[in-house]
């Protein structure tokens, strides 16, 4: 039986060793090295335009900045980016949003935001709300006072917001 054995990894070797040496061949890569070589020399060649060549390409037309009338590249837009954490209060318009009460507790006053898919949101001093980056800045009551800030023509512009609470037995 050990015979045997000998007999089967001795072909396993010599059967290993002749497939390895297959591979060691530097003439079947002669193509490869000869097709890397013409890639290096095909791009170290500068391509020349003729007079034909560089009177068709066109160009984009020139525009001069104009900062009264763009906005400042440099200021942050209503993008994605811009939004990071986002919160449920804040991908809505302030339109589509209800004040429906408040609670006063050891004297801070917080809010009750209704939103269209019929969900209570809790407010406080300082949450921001609505698209436009709105701001709540004071809760009494019987209002919501919210400072929100667009963009006209590229400036940012501050403008307050009052949300009412509605009494719905009227």
């Amino acid at each position: 039986m050990d015979n045997k054995f000998d007999l089967i990894a001795g072909y396993l070797i010599i059967l290993s060793i002749l497939s390895m040496s297959g591979c060691s061949h530097k003439d079947n890569l002669q193509d490869l090295h000869d097709y890397i070589n013409q890639l290096k020399q095909s791009q170290s060649k500068p391509k020349t335009l003729s007079k034909q060549d560089i009177a068709n390409i066109k160009f984009p037309a020139a525009t001069t900045y104009q900062a009264s009338t763009l906005r400042d590249p440099f200021l942050a837009t209503n993008s994605a980016a811009a939004l990071k954490g986002v919160g449920p209060l804040q991908s809505v318009p302030l339109s589509m949003l209800r004040f429906v009460g408040t609670m006063t507790e050891s004297g801070v006053t917080t809010g009750y935001i209704l939103t269209p898919d019929n969900m209570v949101y809790e407010v406080k001093l300082g949450d921001k709300i609505g698209e436009h980056y709105g701001k709540i800045i004071e809760i009494t009551p019987t209002e919501i006072k919210i400072i929100e800030q667009e963009f006209d023509n590229g400036q940012p512009n501050d403008h307050t917001v009052i949300m009412q609470l509605k009494d719905e037995g009227k």
